[in-house]
C-alpha cells in the first residue's frame, strides 16, 4: 500500500499541473464506455424484436451514439436504418451499465410515428437478417441476447418463464 503522505504529495504536484492536462491525464487513466441507445418499439401489445448477423439469439434496435447527438435522435435513427420503420420516443430514457464490457445504453420506449404501419417492419441494412413482431406474453420464449434481456427487464419487460 502507498503511504499516505506520499499520495498527498503527489497529488499537491498533480494540482499544480496546467488543468487541461490534469484533464488529459484523467481522461488517459479513466476507463472508456461505449455509449448506445437501445429501443423498445411498441405496438398493439407487440414489441419489434431483430435477429442481428453477428448474433444468434434476438435483440432490440439500436447503436451507438454519434458525437453530439442525444438518446433520442439515436434511437430514432436506428429504428429507421435497421428496420426501415419511424418511430418517436415515449418517456425518458432508462440506464443500463454493462460494467465488465464498458457498455452504457440509454434504452427508451417508442411508438410508431403517426402514418407508419408494423407492416413496414422488414431488414434495412446487413447487420439485421430478421424482424419480428413479437406479443408481449411470449417475450419469455425467444432466446434474448445478454443487453437485449437486460433492456426489456429494465424496461417492466418478462424475458423468462418462472421456475
Amino acid at each position: 500500500m502507498i503511504p499516505l503522505r506520499f499520495r498527498r504529495q503527489v497529488l499537491i504536484l498533480f494540482g499544480r499541473l496546467p488543468a487541461r492536462l490534469r484533464r488529459a491525464i484523467v481522461r488517459a487513466a479513466s476507463p472508456t464506455f461505449l455509449v448506445g441507445a437501445a429501443c423498445i418499439v411498441e405496438h398493439e401489445g407487440r414489441l419489434l424484436a431483430v435477429r442481428h448477423s453477428y448474433m444468434r439469439h434476438w435483440g432490440l434496435t439500436g447503436g451507438g451514439m454519434n458525437r453530439g447527438e442525444v438518446p433520442e435522435a439515436t434511437a430514432v435513427r436506428e429504428v429507421a436504418e435497421e428496420a426501415g420503420l419511424a418511430v418517436e420516443p415515449i418517456g425518458s430514457p432508462v440506464l443500463v451499465v454493462d460494467a465488465p464490457r464498458k457498455r452504457i445504453d440509454l434504452v427508451l420506449r417508442c411508438r410508431l410515428a403517426p402514418g407508419a404501419s408494423p407492416a413496414d417492419a422488414h431488414p434495412r441494412s446487413a447487420e439485421i437478417t430478421e424482424v419480428r413482431w413479437v406479443p408481449i406474453e411470449e417475450l419469455p420464449d425467444l432466446r434474448w441476447a445478454r443487453a437485449a434481456e437486460a433492456a426489456l427487464r429494465q424496461g417492466g419487460f418478462v424475458t423468462r418463464r418462472p421456475g
